[in-house]
Parts: structure tokens; C-alpha cells; sequence
């Protein structure tokens, strides 16, 4: 893949179960344009950063994503 590099196996192998269950809690959590609910019921800075940076990760990646975002 150029400007990437070569692959020995898929990428998408890399992502486990943690990943996954990271990701249905953001979806969980996630109210599109009304915001978002944090899973502990709790303020933005009440939050660990990790959490707050996983969501946004995340948030782009599904954002960066979707077939529908240039419709």
C-alpha cells in the first residue's frame, strides 16, 4: 500500500475484544447532534482523559468513515 507500507496480515486482526466493547460504549453513548451521555452519569471533566481521548479516536474513525458523509 503506498505511503504505508506492506502488510503481513490484516490490520484488522489487531483489533480485539477491548476495541470493540470501547466502541459499543461510544456508540452507547453517543446522542449525534444532541451530545453525549458519559458512561458514569457524570460531567466532561469529571471523565479520564483516556476516555476522552478513545472517543474522539473513535468519533473520527467512524466520522472519516462513513459511506453516507459525502451524500
Amino acid at each position: 500500500m503506498e505511503g504505508v507500507g506492506t502488510f503481513t496480515s490484516n490490520p484488522r486482526f489487531l483489533v480485539g475484544d477491548a476495541e470493540y466493547e470501547m466502541i459499543a460504549m461510544y456508540r452507547r453513548c453517543d446522542m449525534g447532534m444532541a451530545g453525549r451521555v458519559w458512561p458514569d452519569g457524570k460531567a466532561y471533566l469529571d471523565q479520564p482523559n483516556i476516555l476522552i481521548e478513545a472517543f474522539a479516536t473513535i468519533a473520527t474513525a467512524l466520522h472519516d468513515f462513513d459511506p453516507k458523509r459525502d451524500a
